[in-house]
């Protein structure tokens, strides 16, 4: 006997399912609602996941995944001077990860 014809035969009650669907729905709508207005005011650019200038240390300027601290920093410093603004100096056993 499979799975499916044991769920049919299983005794359901249409009012109980019905309501579910109704509470389910608005709930469910509601968070991608909110994830997309979320997610559509913190993107600057479309398809930017990540992006450090060294202006704010080394929090990032923009991280997708929510969370612009590095996650590990080790022998890496923040200089002022480069070409466009500050710029990384990684020692030899530099470390870093967002």
């Amino acid at each position: 006997m499979s799975f499916l014809s044991l769920l049919l035969r299983a005794p359901v009650d249409p009012v109980k399912v019905l309501k579910g669907v109704v509470l389910f729905i608005p709930f469910f709508s509601g968070i991608c609602i909110a994830q997309q207005a979320h997610s559509a005011s913190a993107n600057p650019e479309p398809g930017l996941l990540f992006y450090l200038s060294g202006d704010h240390g080394f929090q990032a300027d923009f991280a997708a995944g929510g969370n612009p601290d590095p996650n590990f920093l080790y022998d890496v410093k923040i200089l002022p001077g480069g070409v466009k603004g500050s710029y990384l100096q990684c020692g030899n056993n530099q470390l870093l990860s967002y």
